[in-house]
């Protein structure tokens, strides 16, 4: 009987556990020249029962032939046996025996026995291997050569296997070694004494198998045909029945391939048990590498090879078998893209223009490859276009976490995840779309290295996995922005992922990727995510910057035991790994009117906690409340800030910078208690601006009545609630870098308060005026107060207090305050300059005076009585061409001429009057200035008036000179 294949698997691993006699046979076999060949005769018995084939092999001769004597054989086919679509592979040279397959064999046609003498079947692909049945076996004498390796079948399939069990030597196959007489010095008895197994159940599944497996259940099914015959020619009792379990896939069963691999089971039944029968192809298969637009496209082997005939063949769905190079604007609606059950490369690739998706679906079948461990890339790369994610638009179930350390340098080849946005590409999420179950070393839906804008839609059930190199951390379970990247939140939520950090949102990336990325927020929600370390909801590394002024963070988690931060976790400065001379800034957080309530940790900071070994800067300036967050650990404090730790901060130098507001959003006190003297916090540590000494630690709790909490949740812009920290500390934000609530900038505080004269507050309903001046010439609101051109006017009683925030630093301010009568205004800091990060605090203090009373008034002198003069001038002249434009008439006072003048005019009809001219003892008059060739007379009175009269001088005629006498 002879062994139709090899005995060793793909990559030249070995079965274990071989029998004895199949090595001595392979030892003997290449020693002889000829050998009896058994002439078999394959009967396919077809059974009634649904899905079952049985195939039984029986021995009807044997006879001898040479190697040099071979008479070519009669071809006839068996009826009703498929012929197997076989591999071609060169014959190993060492053969010596021509026992191998004519074409036609290993093609799946069956040879029919000669009358006399036959070729032996056996394969192309290595030397056959006999046993002689009844023959004693020669001593062995040298080691037998592995079998050459199997080209795959590329089908499989699943079903139960029963456990195997021992197996004894059939009594046809070759006797024992011993019985020979001869011994191989090299031979090991000892492994060749192994009891040996027997298999009656094998598992076969062409999609989902591995040659590697061992074929014994449908979990660890064999994926090609000739790797489970191999190993039941071995492990099988030729007596007993073998049933193959198949999990058929597309296209011809791979149990229904008969070739000369039957032949080594003689008299052997074969079951081939189908659970299930191939489905047929459906939708339209796009392969831009290997396919053609004159194929079909209905399926892999008639695979079309542009995406444009593709979708003009309305695929429903599109398997895509190759990744697409999009360069131009391209649109998907109404489609469903998967990923080829064998492919897990990209299935887009966008290389310039649009890519927008709406009510499209692109599926990565993630339970295809997760169960094989193939990792893949991205569904989606964006290098330097554009893709747009609308209404409708799902990427989903795709497998990542490829990665790789490559020499010196640390190199990520995939980061799989469900898109992946590369330096010079952008991404965009509308309302309606989605990234689901997605899973990536660096970003399990979203790895971003360019820009990516959420305006909506989801990002959920997603999680960043661990790949074992010890430089790379999971990070980013929903997103990942790394390599400066930048990523704007303004709607949509991010929920329900997991990572090691940053279970819904990474920023920065791990260690290895610490270039300044930035976030901002303006809305949206992150929720429900999980992290194995730090950052429950969003981890901000060194050297990133974050801005937040709207959205929420609720019921995210941290299960690190230190500073967690369930729900932001902020990174500090650290030495950078790649050049040790060198400092990473720390990570920098702003978010303004920030509500922070119900969350909890098990140790200290439920609302917040700051690390010992940082060099935190903390300023709570009028942006954030923070009330009713537990602990489990006493003394239980809202607020922990410590630097206590004695191995120093993380740089070095000073430690935390530390300034909290006395006020929350709105303008209600926070009414600060420090939780180690249970005393409230003195106004001397309030919204001024100081440095955390060594050995020092605030722990501090908030009490604000419910008229303040009312205005700092109508204010609230930012919320973070809920979240959680069980086993460490800092359940709504844990710190290690810098953070900032509020503006960042610089605070101006004005206070009223009214008291008697011994400086005690009284009772009072008064409004008092007062004026802000800046040197800036700011407009618009600035908190509590609104500017005009850098002025405002203030409106305030006894008690108010009203704060502008948002202020630029360096610049300066004036407060005044209008006079009050029966109060003195005391001022305290009316001038000074805003500082960033600080509060400038200005207090209006007045006091109530007892006045006397006021003196009378003198009476008013009486008004003087007052006179007027008219003048008037009349010309006497025989033409008006000879007259003036204006003349000048002058008052004068007991004779003597003042400086109080009139012009008269032909325009005024030469009439003009002296006006408010005190009546007095003194003599008015008046008199005009020379008018030449005229004369002046001047008539009338003060009371009556006077006329100025003008005479024209007559011009003189010179006499005629006389004629002089003439001369004699």
């Amino acid at each position: 009987m002879r062994h139709g294949r090899g005995h060793s698997r793909k990559g030249g691993k070995t079965m274990t556990g071989k029998s004895r006699h199949e090595t001595v046979n392979r030892s003997r076999r290449r020693r002889r020249r000829t050998l009896p060949v058994l002439i078999l005769v394959l009967s396919l018995i077809l059974t009634a029962a649904d899905g079952l084939q049985v195939l039984q092999v029986q021995a009807e001769e044997v006879m001898e032939v040479t190697q040099d004597s071979i008479p070519a054989p009669e071809e006839t086919e068996p009826a009703e046996v498929p012929a197997e679509t076989g591999e071609t592979e060169e014959a190993a040279p060492e053969a010596e025996v021509p026992e191998q397959t004519t074409e036609e064999e290993n093609t799946g046609e069956e040879t029919a026995p000669a009358p006399e003498e036959t070729e032996v079947p056996s394969e192309t692909t290595e030397p056959a291997e006999e046993i002689v049945i009844g023959e004693e076996l020669p001593e062995p004498d040298e080691e037998p050569e592995e079998a050459a390796e199997e080209t795959e079948d590329p089908e499989g399939v699943d079903g139960e296997a029963a456990e195997p069990e021992n197996e004894e030597i059939e009594e046809n196959s070759d006797p024992e070694p011993e019985d020979d007489g001869e011994e191989d010095e090299n031979w090991d008895w000892e492994e060749e004494e192994e009891e040996e197994l027997i298999l009656t159940d094998l598992y076969l599944d062409p999609r989902k198998g591995s040659d590697e497996n061992d074929g014994s259940s449908e979990d660890r099914p064999f994926r090609t045909l000739n790797a489970l015959l191999n190993l039941a020619e071995l492990r099988t009792n030729f007596e007993d029945t073998l049933t193959i379990h198949e999990k058929a896939g597309h296209g011809t069963p791979a149990t229904d391939t008969l070739s000369s691999d039957y032949l080594a089971f003689l008299n052997a039944v074969i079951v081939l048990y189908r659970q299930e029968e191939p489905a047929p192809y459906e939708g339209i298969y796009l392969d831009p590498v290997n396919g053609s637009d004159e194929n079909s496209g209905a399926s892999p082997d008639e695979a079309v090879a542009t995406l444009e005939y593709a979708l003009s063949l309305s695929p429903s769905p599109l398997h895509v078998m190759n990744e697409v190079a999009l360069t131009q604007d391209t649109s998907l609606s109404g489609i469903r893209v998967l990923r080829y059950e064998t492919y897990t490369g990209a299935l887009f690739q966008v290389l310039s223009g649009r890519l927008v998706l709406s009510d499209t679906t692109i599926d990565g079948q993630k339970d295809l490859f997760e169960e094989e461990g193939f990792p893949c890339t991205a569904l989606v790369v964006v290098s330097r276009g554009e893709l747009v994610l609308k209404d409708g638009a799902t990427i989903k179930d795709a497998c990542g976490g490829r990665a790789s350390d490559a020499s010196d340098g640390f190199q990520v080849t995939d980061y799989g995840g469900g898109i992946c946005v590369e330096s010079g590409g952008s991404l965009i999420m509308e309302s309606g779309s989605a990234v689901l179950n997605c899973s990536g070393v660096l970003g399990g839906g979203v790895h971003c290295e360019g820009s990516f804008t959420m305006n909506g839609g989801t990002i959920s059930g997603c999680e960043a996995i661990y790949h074992p190199i010890s430089s790379l951390d999971a990070s980013g379970g929903g997103a990942a922005v790394s390599r400066g990247g930048s990523m704007v939140m303004n709607g949509g939520s991010i929920s329900g992922n997991r990572a090691t950090l940053g279970g819904g949102l990474m920023i920065g990336g791990s260690k290895r990727f610490l270039e300044g990325s930035t976030f901002t927020m303006t809305g949206g929600t992150v929720s429900g995510n999980d992290a194995f370390g730090p950052g429950g909801g969003l981890y901000l590394q060194c050297g990133c910057t974050g801005t937040i002024t709207g959205g929420t963070f609720s019921s995210n988690i941290t299960n690190a035991t230190t500073y967690g931060g369930g729900g932001i976790y902020v990174n500090g400065g650290q030495r950078d790994p790649d050049d040790r001379g060198s400092m990473l800034e720390d990570a920098v957080l702003y978010l303004e009117d920030t509500l922070m309530t119900g969350n909890h940790a098990f140790l200290y900071g439920s609302g917040m906690a700051a690390c010992p070994s940082s060099t935190s800067s903390l300023s709570l300036l009028y942006g954030i409340a923070m009330y009713d967050n537990r602990s489990d650990t006493e003394p239980y404090s809202q607020l922990y800030i410590s630097n206590n730790d004695p191995l120093g901060n993380h740089r070095g130098g000073a430690g935390p910078e530390v300034v909290i507001s006395e006020r929350m959003p709105g303008g209600g006190k926070a009414s600060w208690i420090d939780t180690l003297t249970g005393d409230p916090v003195s106004e001397d540590l309030l919204d001024t601006l100081y440095t955390l000494q060594n050995s020092t630690v605030v722990q501090y709790t908030t009490d604000p009545d419910s008229a303040a909490r009312q205005k700092a949740e109508a204010q609230a812009k930012v919320r973070i609630t809920g979240n959680d920290a069980p086993d460490g500390f800092g359940g709504g934000i844990a710190v290690n870098g810098t953070i900032r609530f509020g503006t960042g900038k610089g605070i101006l505080f004005v206070d009223k308060t009214v008291t008697d004269e011994d400086g005690n507050e009284i009772e009072d309903n008064g409004t008092y005026t007062m004026d802000i001046t800046l040197s800036d010439p700011l407009n618009g609101s600035y908190g509590q107060m609104t500017f005009k051109d850098g002025k405002t006017q203030l409106h305030l009683k006894n008690r108010d207090s009203i704060y502008a925030e948002g202020l630029p630093s360096g610049c300066t301010y004036t407060v005044t305050e209008e006079e009050t009568d029966g109060y003195v205004t005391h001022l305290t800091g009316d001038t000074g300059t805003i500082e960033e990060n600080r509060a400038s605090r200005c207090h209006v203090v007045n006091e109530k005076k007892e006045m006397p009373p006021p003196e009378p008034e003198p009476e008013p002198e009486p008004e003087p009585e007052t006179t007027s003069i008219t003048v008037s001038k009349v010309w006497k002249d025989d033409t008006e061409e000879a007259r003036p434009e204006s003349t000048k008439i002058y008052l004068t006072i007991d004779g003597e001429k003042t400086e109080q003048s009139l012009e008269l005019t032909a325009e005024t009809e030469w009439t003009g009057t002296f006006s408010d001219l005190p009546v007095n003892d003194s003599v008015y008059g008046v008199m005009e200035e020379e008018v030449e060739g005229y004369t002046d007379e001047v008539t009338g009175s003060a009371e009556n008036g006077f006329t100025v009269t003008n005479t024209r001088v007559p011009e003189e005629i010179p006499e005629p000179e006389p004629e002089p006498e003439p001369v004699p």
